[in-house]
């Protein structure tokens, strides 16, 4: 199927030429499927074939795995390395609205300052390395 043309131009929109609307299943299928690879790489359900199980064995799996998917999103190892991800929650009791961030590195060691190493000492008798090896005389 294609998208149906306009009423008042009787042309097809220039955003739906050559786009075709996937069936409500297969759709179903392609939303879980990513959902499904969005869980940690440990999860029972990370390896289970969306794509190619029977309609009923889907519509059993279907809320399992968007439930697991929002237990995970909770989880900080099922953020990838190097990124935050910003959940908003909102309190039942007082309409509250909060922000909570997972990732696997807090962004606070973003602000250290850099590291930097020693790598020898001058003194009046000459150079010395950290391991106290005598590098040379001072010039």
């Amino acid at each position: 199927m294609v998208c149906a043309p306009s009423r008042r131009s009787r042309r097809q929109a220039d955003c739906c030429k050559g786009v075709a609307i996937q069936p409500s299943e297969k759709y179903r299928r392609d939303l879980c499927y990513l959902a499904k690879k969005r869980l940690p790489g440990d999860h029972e359900l990370r390896n289970f074939q969306v794509k190619h199980i029977p309609l009923d064995a889907f519509e059993v799996a279907e809320p399992q795995i968007y439930a697991a998917c929002k237990q995970a999103a909770a989880r900080n190892d099922s953020v990838p390395p190097g990124e935050l991800r910003m959940i908003k929650t909102k309190d039942p009791q007082n309409g509250l609205e909060m922000i909570s961030f997972y990732g696997q590195e807090s962004f606070v060691t973003d602000f250290k300052a850099p590291i930097r190493y020693v790598r020898g000492f001058r003194t009046d008798h000459g150079y010395w390395n950290t391991a106290g090896r005598y590098l040379h005389e001072k010039r």
